[in-house]
């Protein structure tokens, strides 16, 4: 495993690959050792159809956990994994032509970290449904599975275009799903929730982030005034053009995004997300909600004035 695939989206320079290694004391046979060990196991567990070869810290137990709840939410989060073969790409194709939901191709050199962008390309766009968004972030998270060096990410709101009635859509208990998907699941940490080009009721989106999400993470909540005070969080250099930076504009990483969607590595990805998932009757320990953080009731429990 001397380099990962390349993918436009998730570029990764060999120093940087290196970079992560060193800092979890890791090389490239060990990482192979482990990757052999993890082939083990996946054929003990029954309740595992299968999953990913990933290394989480350099720790073989600490990437059990990961893998076996990554397929566990999976199948426990149906509503968001599955996709219809038959119109999933015709829906992602005219969502992407009014949002911009995708990741920067550079990591960001501050902090090593990977970079999002979610914001309205479209400003007459208001068919915003926050399942499709959790959808095609889903994708992307997976995706990134595939090509990515580096877990830990800033994500970049941009507010130009929306407008109050978006605070209707903001479901706090899908918004919850996407906090346990990304962060408990997946395991990757957020640096980073920078709010950019902010509306007069930025702080009512503010309280329902503060509602849904972990203390820790809403505590990293940033609203810009300017694009030099994100500049101190993220490069400039890996911006996109829209935002004074010198990588490709969003309609072109739109349309990156897009091609690879269509593609048969995409198509794999879109079918793999409802197929590889934890088989739950045949799990030998305790139950899922009793395993993984109580997490069904917590739903329940959400409520938004």
């Amino acid at each position: 495993m001397e380099s990962t695939a390349y993918h436009p989206l998730f570029q990764v320079t060999q120093d940087e690959m290196e970079n992560v290694r060193q800092s979890y004391n890791l090389d490239v046979k060990k990482i192979n050792e482990n990757l052999d060990i993890l082939e083990e196991w996946f054929k003990k567990q029954d309740h595992l159809i299968e999953a990913l070869p990933y290394i989480r810290r350099g720790s073989i137990e600490n990437t059990k956990s990961v893998i076996d709840k990554v397929l566990t939410i999976r199948g426990m989060l149906s509503e968001i994994f599955t996709y219809n073969i038959k119109t999933i790409f015709d829906e992602f194709d005219t969502f992407l032509d009014n949002m911009i939901v995708t990741s920067l191709p550079k990591i960001n050199p501050k902090d090593c970290t990977r970079v999002f962008l979610i914001g309205l390309r479209n400003a007459d766009f208001e068919d915003i449904n926050m399942v499709d968004i959790a959808k095609i972030f889903c994708f992307i998270i997976s995706t990134r599975m595939q090509y990515d060096y580096v877990f830990s990410q800033h994500l970049i709101f941009d507010f130009n275009h929306v407008k109050a009635s978006i605070i209707t859509k903001l479901n706090p208990m899908v918004l919850r799903k996407i906090e346990v998907i990304f962060l408990d699941s997946y395991t990757t940490r957020v640096k980073g929730l920078h709010f950019i080009n902010a509306p007069p009721f930025i702080h009512k989106v503010v309280a329902i982030f503060n509602l849904v999400l972990k203390e820790k993470i809403a505590k990293r909540i940033h609203i810009h005034d300017t694009y030099d005070d994100l500049y101190q969080h993220i490069s400039k250099e890996i911006l996109p053009k829209e935002y004074g930076g010198d990588e490709m504009s969003c309609e072109d990483l739109s349309k990156l995004m897009k091609d690879f969607i269509k593609s048969d590595a995409g198509r794999r990805t879109i079918e793999d997300s409802s197929k590889i998932v934890a088989n739950e009757s045949r799990r030998s320990s305790i139950k899922f909600n009793e395993e993984y953080m109580g997490m069904p009731g917590s739903f329940k429990k959400l409520n938004v004035d």
